[in-house]
């Protein structure tokens, strides 16, 4: 999905399409270069600069004929000394509803935006205003984005996927936390299809979510909901959280979970 936009922002992108006198370029091939790119530069920290010089594309492939890296020796290594965490997927699993439904639990995914969206239509205007504190009628392309492609360094969002013959299906719930730049706390939303409330997803997403704060050393997790959020009120007392009244809005409770390090650590 990013591979795909990076193409569109360019200048010459009308150039790969169909022009009635030539085919359009092989899209997909050309963006799968510039993800095995991705993943070369993730795998070997030795890489200092890579020069694609002349790439061949027409409707039948991309090939890279000419290529220049330069290398060097370092000390850095693993995902710390990237910009952008890549896609973690690592804290992919799956888990199963008292009902029996499969799920895969794991990050949002930039191509996740589609199924966001119709997952967002299924929410009923009473629990989106539950979740945002405030009447919101439609999302953007942009607000999807954000929602969609984050910096899983800085924040984190697990959805709840439906598996039908092991397939991803659609979007049913998601849980998501966004970390203070010390790494200390964070502060968490979570919200379930409307039609699946009281089913145990939002059980699952929020034990998915603490297990993932706690294995990143974080001290305390908050949240803000409304006093009549009796759902959100419930799942919280069910994990232990501490309840208090925001001093400054009376309709307004706070959430606060202090997570001491796990015994083993």
């Amino acid at each position: 999905t990013l591979a795909r936009e990076i193409i569109q922002n360019t200048r010459i992108s009308s150039l790969l399409e169909d022009s009635g006198k030539r085919p359009a370029i092989d899209m997909q091939a050309l963006r799968l270069i510039l993800v095995q790119l991705s993943q070369l530069v993730i795998d070997l920290p030795e890489i200092q600069e890579v020069n694609l010089r002349t790439i061949l594309a027409d409707a039948g492939g991309a090939v890279v004929l000419d290529a220049r890296i330069s290398i060097a020796s370092t000390a850095s290594a693993g995902e710390e000394r990237l910009s952008i965490r890549p896609y973690p997927k690592y804290l992919e699993e799956h888990a199963e509803l008292p009902s029996g439904l499969r799920l895969l639990l794991r990050p949002i995914r930039p191509e996740d935006e589609p199924s966001h969206q119709r997952f967002v239509e299924k929410l009923s205007a009473e629990d989106l205003r539950m979740r945002f504190m405030g009447f919101v009628h439609e999302f953007s392309h942009s607000q999807l984005a954000q929602l969609t492609q984050i910096d899983y360094d800085r924040e984190m969002a697990f959805i709840g996927c439906a598996l039908e013959d092991g397939a991803r299906k659609e979007t049913l719930g998601v849980v998501r936390c966004f970390f203070d730049p010390d790494n200390i706390s964070a502060e968490f939303a979570i919200v379930v299809r409307s039609d699946l409330k009281s089913r145990g997803l939002g059980t699952l997403l929020m034990d998915k979510m603490i297990r993932y704060c706690r294995q990143r050393g974080l001290k305390e997790l908050t949240a803000f909901a409304l006093r009549e959020n009796t759902g959100m009120h419930a799942l919280a007392k069910k994990f232990g959280f501490r309840m208090e009244s925001d001093p400054e809005d009376p309709e307004i409770t706070i959430l606060k979970l202090e997570m001491p390090p796990a015994k083993n650590e």
